[in-house]
């Protein structure tokens, strides 16, 4: 990557991350202000029932969800064209590479699995929700089937670009923490259409409390985008954020019946700031891999700092 900056028009990162927002928006905002003006539902892990068992109210309802659905790719379609435009044949095929690296280490998919499931049932336990209502009974083994497939081809596949192309290209110029909390104040922003959507119809939040759910959701974003750069950098396989980035959405609603963190969504952001800290300090900011012999040389440094002090107020007593 050159050395413009970041907000430079010039630079292909900006331009991706405004071609992902413009394309998405553009399929988003007027189909979902014609679902809420025709009081039709939109694509969310609260409405995947209701298509199945319902089907749509009219042609135009079926319209509208089907372009609101392509929005779910300007990422990836977005991904497609800087690579295009800048690597050419060459990147795309590194593209496709990383989307379909699969052989990676069994304990990769035991943590993504893990992770997903930590994160949902500590939020649901810690915002004082309703328990009763977690693992949503009587779903038929084909329904799961087809809500993850749902979860995993619409949302998973915004991975070939946020991970795919944003986060090695970001990591070029920084570092691993900083690049993810850049990838993640952008994802936050692109998903703020549908949130205002789904939280203000859907969930009937209401203006406060919609307006905390979105503050809870960038923040929990940021943190879990730390996760996320953690597992990446790990296995270098955009599959396995594809699979967790489904998972991620899949949870909530098959084995925890669409519980919501009654918070805001602040619980959801401290649990997965702390899992991001743990992950930081234990791996480092530089790469989220191992620690750098810099970041050991300064964490040894500090020790011993720590130590001088505590001797030196000692010996005052």
């Amino acid at each position: 990557m050159s050395e413009q900056s970041l907000l430079s028009l010039k630079n292909p990162l900006l331009q991706y991350f405004i071609l992902a927002i413009g394309i998405t928006w553009l399929f988003w905002i007027p189909t979902l202000l014609i679902s809420a003006l025709n009081d039709y539902y939109m694509p969310s892990i609260l409405t995947f029932n209701q298509l199945i068992s319902e089907g749509f109210i009219d042609d135009l309802h079926m319209f509208t969800f089907i372009l609101n659905q392509v929005g779910v790719y300007g990422p990836f379609i977005a991904a497609v064209i800087i690579i295009t435009m800048t690597k050419k044949r060459k990147g795309l095929i590194d593209l496709l590479r990383r989307i379909g690296k699969v052989k990676v280490h069994i304990k990769w998919y035991g943590i993504i699995i893990a992770l997903s499931l930590v994160i949902f049932f500590l939020s649901a336990l810690l915002s004082f929700t309703d328990v009763t209502k977690l693992f949503n009974p009587g779903m038929s083994a084909l329904f799961v089937f087809l809500m993850f497939l749902n979860t995993t081809l619409t949302s998973g596949l915004e991975e070939p670009g946020w991970r795919g192309y944003a986060l090695p290209t970001l990591q070029e110029k920084y570092n691993a923490n900083k690049s993810s909390i850049i990838l993640g104040i952008v994802w936050s922003i692109w998903h703020y259409p549908y949130l205002l959507y789904l939280y203000l119809t859907q969930l009937n939040f209401g203006p406060y409390l919609s307006i905390l759910s979105i503050i809870g959701f960038t923040a929990s974003t940021i943190g879990v985008s730390i996760i996320y750069t953690w597992i990446y950098n790990n296995t270098k396989s955009v599959f396995i954020m594809i699979l967790f980035h489904g998972l991620l959405n899949f949870i909530p609603q098959v084995m925890f019946g669409g519980v919501t963190d009654s918070a805001g969504g602040v619980i959801t952001a401290l649990i997965t700031w702390a899992i991001a800290i743990i992950l930081t300090r234990k791996f480092g900011e530089e790469t989220l891999v191992k620690l750098t012999e810099k970041e050991k040389r300064l964490r040894a440094e500090k020790k011993e700092k720590k130590k001088l002090k505590k001797s030196g107020k000692k010996n005052k007593e």
